[in-house]
């Protein structure tokens, strides 16, 4: 296999950062691993993740996606093509990834789109007429269809990068009844604003709490530092808020029950740990495929599904009642990333 290289590209959400790093993880652990490079926006969080997972990271465009951005982006990203001449290009949706895909079939460089959603992206809808394979998470996603599409589940990393203050919330909760609440890479500033006035109740329904709030959120509330705890009337630490965590497999771990939205890699991951959850989709999702993401969980009994609408405290702890009855399957598609990262070193044929 020639080693010319593959670029991956996404938006600047971790529900399109994380599959992208899973398969680079893959390609990076062989004893020749492939050139990688990452090409994504320039004002959120693509380059600070991906750099601390190793990986180098070009900045081409902002991620509003603008008509005078997207042909900058193109050109930088076909005048790095031209030169380089990357074995395939991988892209997993979001505006910055069009002209890096349409760079990539204009120089005949093999295209493969990785969609999570049960609702094909918009982006990703147009690229999939260009790939040379689309592999979704989903049977059935609606949006992408034909002999070019392969259901193999949505890529999960192999492994994550740890936080600092990891092993003390650890220390301080292992043995308990866990409750991690969070509400993707970008927060949930609706459901932050609502739950942080349960902490007591939830405390009293026999749980400690880690609450994922978002770094805007986590300033905006006035905290400080890595983490600040949760205290109750008494003083005691009845739980713990962070503005971000990357070590979400630690997290997993801990947690008994999840409390988060619905984006199609927080669902790979409750999978691959095998965790019950409360999921609340995101009412303004593109296409409301949160929505439909939540019902493929609801439908394999795996999760409770709360519109935010009707989210209330009693709700949240019936909910979380009701998972307790429930006997986990694990129906995760582990090999997805290695799958995808075969298909990488075949050029997108399979």
């Amino acid at each position: 296999m020639a080693k010319r290289g593959v670029y991956f590209t996404c938006g600047g959400t971790g529900g399109h950062i994380y599959p992208a790093i899973a398969v680079a993880q893959v390609l990076a652990s062989e004893v020749d691993p492939l050139g990688i490079l990452f090409l994504g926006s320039s004002d959120r969080i693509d380059g600070n993740t991906i750099r601390r997972y190793g990986f180098p990271f070009l900045p081409i465009m902002a991620s509003r996606g603008g008509i005078l951005e997207l042909g900058v982006g193109f050109f930088r990203a076909f005048n790095r093509m031209i030169r380089e001449r990357p074995l395939v290009v991988v892209a997993t949706g979001g505006k910055v990834t069009f002209p890096v895909g349409l760079a990539a079939w204009l120089l005949r460089i093999p295209l493969i789109v990785l969609e999570q959603n049960r609702i094909a992206g918009r982006t990703n809808r147009i690229l999939a007429l260009l790939a040379a394979k689309v592999v979704v998470a989903f049977e059935g996603t609606i949006g992408v269809r034909g002999g070019k599409v392969v259901v193999w589940g949505n890529p999960v990393r192999r492994h994550f990068v740890s936080d600092a203050w990891l092993p003390a919330i650890v220390e301080a909760f292992s043995g308990s009844p866990v409750m991690l609440v969070f509400g993707g890479s970008q927060g949930a500033n609706e459901v932050n604003q609502r739950v942080s006035k349960w902490y007591g109740a939830i405390f009293a329904a026999g749980y400690r709490i880690v609450h994922i709030l978002g770094p805007k959120a986590y300033e905006s509330a006035g905290f400080q530092g890595e983490f600040e705890w949760i205290k109750s009337d008494a003083g005691e630490h009845i739980g713990v808020v962070v503005p971000y965590a990357e070590g979400m497999d630690v997290l997993y771990r801990l947690a008994t029950v999840v409390v988060s939205r619905a984006g199609a890699t927080t669902i790979a991951e409750l999978q691959a740990f095998n965790k019950p959850a409360v999921l609340i989709p995101f009412p303004y999702a593109k296409d409301d495929h949160q929505r439909a993401n939540a019902d493929v969980m609801l439908a394999r009994k795996m999760a409770v599904v709360i519109q935010e609408s009707e989210l209330d405290c009693d709700r949240l702890l019936a909910a979380v009642g009701e998972l307790r009855s429930v006997e986990m399957v694990t129906c995760s598609n582990p090999t997805a990333a290695e799958r995808v990262a075969d298909l990488v070193r075949k050029g997108g044929r399979l």
